[in-house]
């Protein structure tokens, strides 16, 4: 599944591949009326995962951007109820983690929530499969409906 990611028009296997994911509920594509709605919708998939049987330590929100823009995920310092931790914070082990896809290369988690699309000015997939492929079981995308549509393969779940 991962060389959809990489390119801008994917093969119908690859397509396939993500509509069995979407089914299974192993991908979820989480549509936001806006950027500003961005963090509460993280916020409620974390809410979702951990009602679900995931421990707080097995979720992971990944940026597409990186931690310079003020409104980068890895920003927040907390996600609804929830204070989150960058990679390298001593509490990683019992911690949400809010890291940049640079950052969070080579580490993985059972669930991954990938967000800010809208502020991805290069190399979306490449950025999208490094982020996608931390994920041991559970993929959430987050974004605005605006930057979801943007995205050939991801148009089919909005």
């Amino acid at each position: 599944m991962a060389r959809m990611f990489l390119s801008t028009a994917p093969a119908a296997s690859d397509v396939d591949l993500a509509k069995a994911g979407v089914s299974s509920g192993r991908i979820g594509v989480v549509a936001c009326p806006s950027a500003s709605a961005e963090r509460g919708k993280v916020a409620q998939e974390i809410e979702k995962l951990h009602s679900e049987g995931l421990a707080l330590s097995d979720i992971a929100v990944v940026s597409l951007r990186g931690q310079t823009p003020p409104e980068s995920i890895v920003n927040a310092g907390r996600l609804g109820n929830h204070l989150v931790v960058r990679a390298d914070a001593e509490s990683i082990e019992s911690s949400i983690v809010a890291e940049t896809f640079l950052r969070y290369k080579g580490l993985e988690r059972p669930a991954i929530i990938v967000t800010d699309l809208g502020l991805v000015k290069d190399r979306l997939g490449v950025r999208m499969h490094i982020a996608l492929t931390r994920a041991l079981d559970f993929v959430r995308i987050v974004a605005p409906k605006e930057a979801l549509s943007g995205v050939e393969w991801l148009r089919p779940f909005l």
